[in-house]
């Protein structure tokens, strides 16, 4: 187990022009849970053994164990899998979705040249548990020629009052030094939900108004 100490200081200006500066300090302890390399073992690939490349990239946040909610981006050779969920609660609605569709060749080279690019690499062995119940994270699996891959990132997202910069690099610090995997780890994220079209109008839609 490793004890990360960040020390942040960032310089806020407000509408008069006056500046002060903010520090915030932070102890992050993350312990790993053991989670095997092999990908077939996952759950969403039991059916497709025979894959020659495997990719599960699942998302989740809420406020609670029961209080979240997920998604998910899977690609199984030519095969894309998209899952989206969130439970009633008083801030949400029930939200239910999946689809399927099939990929070109082109289409799955370019993914794969993507990852290559982002140097995604296993760091340490396992995935980060987060220190309390109210957390954001990400999970990534690949498996395939070059890539045997299962790893993650936390942070914790409730009980802070800082203004969205701070509250982003927060976010930002937490996900780095908590994370499993090496390479440009947020940019394959952010590359996976955008092939997800339907994304934002699914986390905009389950909010109640």
């Amino acid at each position: 187990m490793k004890k990360f100490l960040i020390l942040t200081s960032i310089i806020l200006i407000n509408l008069d022009g006056y500046c002060q500066e903010s520090n915030f300090e932070e102890e992050l302890e993350y312990a790993k849970e053991p989670v095997a390399i092999d990908t077939t073992s996952h759950d969403v690939f039991k059916e497709f053994n025979d894959a020659k490349f495997k990719l599960a990239y699942y998302h989740t946040d809420g406020y609670s164990i029961g209080y979240r909610y997920w998604y998910e981006v899977i690609i199984v050779d030519s095969l894309i899998i998209l899952n989206f969920q969130s439970p009633e609660n008083d801030d949400w609605n029930y939200t239910n979705y999946q689809k399927q569709r099939i990929i070109g060749s082109d289409s799955l080279s370019s993914i794969l040249k993507y990852i290559k690019d982002a140097k995604i690499n296993q760091k340490v062995k396992g995935m980060p548990i987060p220190k309390g119940s109210g957390y954001g994270g990400d999970r990534i699996y690949i498996e395939g020629n070059e890539f045997n891959i299962a790893g993650g990132t936390v942070y914790m997202n409730v009980g802070n009052d800082l203004p969205d910069d701070l509250w982003a690099k927060k976010i930002k610090i937490e996900k780095e030094t908590s994370s499993t995997v090496s390479g440009d780890f947020q940019k394959v994220f952010n590359y996976l939900e955008q092939l997800f079209i339907e994304l934002p109008m699914l986390l905009e839609s389950k909010n109640k108004k």
